[in-house]
């Protein structure tokens, strides 16, 4: 579905693609943070394609999230840009995301993924008020108080093999694909 709305006064489209997947499977931590760490690769590929050497896209913003309890996992690819343009980059952001599937993510990537989110944690428990936060960021997250305990041990645990096959088990085939643009008047 599509759908394109002329209302804003700024010389700016909007652009915003939702793509939903079934996983028909509980998602568990381990499966979210491979996915996680794709969506990492898959916004720099976004960045650097659409933004940089298209030279046409002003913001560019990649999200996976996950429902837990519908086993649902949606995808948000957003972005603003020249409002003639937002075509020809919507299709080219989609042409990075296929070619992203198709070639997965590398040891570098993963190492990269794997030392962010470590130094996360690290300063995350430097505090009693930060440890707070992280609990109830956990809860939020993912629907569980203790999960940021458990991130340290599978971080060690990801490898890129592992990765790759969640993102094409999960990410593969859409159930649906959502797409809104929001033109100048």
């Amino acid at each position: 579905a599509s759908v394109t709305v002329k209302e804003q006064n700024e010389p700016v489209a909007q652009v915003s693609q939702w793509k939903r997947y079934n996983s028909r499977t509980p998602v568990n931590l381990a499966t979210r943070m491979a996915l996680d760490a794709f969506n990492v690769a898959l916004a720099k590929d976004l960045r650097v394609n659409i933004r940089e050497q298209a030279s046409g896209a002003y913001s560019v913003s990649s999200r996976l999230s996950v429902d837990p309890q519908a086993k649902d996992i949606s995808h948000l690819l957003a972005f603003t840009c020249q409002p003639e343009r937002h075509d020809e980059l919507l299709t080219l952001a989609n042409e990075v995301m296929v070619k992203r599937l198709a070639k997965g993510i590398s040891e570098q990537e993963l190492n990269e993924y794997q030392q962010n989110v470590q130094r996360s944690l690290d300063i995350q428990q430097r505090s009693v008020q930060q440890l707070a936060n992280t609990i109830v960021n956990s809860l939020i997250q993912y629907d569980d108080p203790a999960a940021w305990t458990e991130q340290e041990q599978l971080l060690k645990q990801m490898t890129v093999e592992n990765v790759n096959t969640a993102v094409k088990q999960y990410l593969s085939h859409p159930v649906n694909t959502y797409t809104g643009v929001l033109l100048p008047k």
